[in-house]
């Protein structure tokens, strides 16, 4: 069932394939990589709350193995902004078991701003920065959160860093730093 469900995800036809790993979690309930493999079937078909259910229970199963907490931080990053609220605590508890990578601690810290954890959120952006201070996602994500929260004053030396460096967000960057240095009337 197994390698039928990767097969037909390789054809992509995600339900069928989805049908498969249910199938291969009944037949062998201890193994983690199944209920992974049926989090990932989820997520194919954009149905994220099932994808984080299947994906809890493989680090479970797995004994809180962390090659499994990864998955699961991951999924947090790249994902979390499409859950509820509800999920703001596995959320939080997930980013305790990220690896020092600035993207993937840049996106939980977004994914906890869009569930309203602000200071979570600057703490996980924050750890990105200590590890790489030009890190163009992270300075992103914080100058925007920052904006939004009403602190554009502690965003300027963040989008000068931003604007500077070469990065997707460069003319991003530079146009917010002339609309708020330009005076108000």
């Amino acid at each position: 069932q197994y390698l039928h469900g990767l097969y037909l995800r390789g054809k992509e036809d995600y339900e069928n394939s989805r049908l498969a790993f249910s199938q291969a979690t009944t037949l062998e309930p201890d193994n983690p990589v199944y209920y992974a493999e049926l989090s990932s079937a989820y997520r194919l078909l954009d149905d994220y709350q099932q994808a984080e259910h299947w994906l809890l229970i493989a680090v479970s199963v797995s004994g809180d193995a962390p090659e499994f907490h990864q998955l699961l931080a991951t999924f947090y990053a790249q994902y979390g902004n499409n859950l509820s609220t509800d999920s703001l605590g596995s959320i939080q508890a997930a980013g305790e078991h990220l690896p020092p990578d600035p993207t993937l601690l840049s996106s939980i810290g977004w994914a906890l701003y869009t569930m309203g954890d602000i200071p979570g959120a600057l703490a996980k952006m924050d750890a990105a920065l200590a590890i790489n201070p030009y890190h163009p996602q992270s300075l992103y994500y914080k100058v925007g959160l920052l904006i939004e929260s009403g602190q554009s004053e502690d965003a300027l030396p963040l989008l000068e860093r931003l604007a500077a460096i070469d990065s997707p967000y460069k003319e991003w960057a530079t146009d917010i730093l002339q609309e708020l240095e330009q005076p108000t009337e």
